[in-house]
C-alpha cells in the first residue's frame, strides 16, 4: 500500500492549482464584537465579580419614544441584556448576524435539585440583529439596525456580568458538551429537549 499525499488533478502532465476562497478581510467592529463576547476588554477596566463574568452586554434603543420622558445615555432602551459567548454572521446575508441574549434564568423550585440555576431555553433563543452600519466607538461596537433602532454591545457591568457568570457555569456544567455545542450555532429558533 502506498503512502504518498494524492496530488491535485492534472492537465496535460502540469499540476493544476487547488482552488482556495478569496478570504475576507474581518471588519473592525466585528472583530471587536468577538473580542467583547470573549471577555477581552481592552480599554474599560473589568470589573470584580464572579471569575470569568467579563463578556458583553446588549443595550437596543429607539428613537421613537418620547424624549420629554426619557433622559440620560440610555434614553429610549427597549431591550438589555448580557450575550451569551457566540455570534454568527448570516450564511447568505453578511449585514445580519445571530447572537443569544442571555434571558429567561431561575433557582429550581425544588431544594433537591442538583443544579442552583438554570435557563429556559426558548427564552434564551437566539436573535438576529440586522445591520444598516456598524462601527467601534472607545469600547463599544455600535450599530445602526435596518429597523431604525440602535444597539450598543459593550462590556457587560453588574447584574449583566452575574448572569453572564451564571450562564457559563449552566454551558460548562448543566449541559452536555453536544447541547452546548448545538447552542453555540445558533442555528435553530426553538429548543426541544431539557430545560426547553
Amino acid at each position: 500500500m502506498s503512502r504518498h499525499r494524492p496530488r491535485p488533478p492534472t492537465r496535460r502532465g502540469r499540476t493544476l492549482p487547488t482552488h482556495q476562497p478569496p478570504q475576507r478581510p474581518i471588519p473592525p467592529w466585528l472583530a471587536r464584537l468577538d473580542d467583547l463576547l470573549a471577555g477581552r476588554q481592552t480599554v474599560q477596566p473589568v470589573e470584580p465579580g464572579p471569575a470569568g463574568a467579563a463578556g458583553a452586554e446588549l443595550v437596543v434603543t429607539d428613537p421613537t419614544t418620547d424624549p420629554t420622558t426619557d433622559s440620560g445615555p440610555d434614553a429610549g432602551e427597549v431591550f438589555r441584556a448580557p450575550l451569551a459567548r457566540h455570534y454568527r454572521v448570516d450564511d447568505y446575508d453578511p449585514q445580519l448576524i445571530w447572537i443569544r441574549p442571555i434571558l429567561g434564568g431561575y433557582a429550581p423550585a425544588d431544594p433537591s435539585s442538583e443544579h442552583d440555576y438554570l435557563f429556559h431555553l426558548n427564552t434564551a433563543r437566539r436573535r438576529s440583529l440586522h445591520i444598516a452600519r456598524a462601527t467601534v466607538q472607545e469600547d463599544d461596537v455600535v450599530l445602526q439596525l435596518r429597523n431604525g433602532q440602535s444597539a450598543r454591545i459593550g462590556p457587560a457591568t453588574g447584574p449583566a456580568r452575574t448572569q453572564l457568570w451564571l450562564w457559563d457555569q449552566f454551558m460548562a456544567i448543566t449541559l452536555t458538551a453536544q447541547q452546548a455545542a448545538q447552542l453555540a450555532e445558533l442555528r435553530e429558533d426553538s429548543w426541544i429537549g431539557p430545560y426547553g
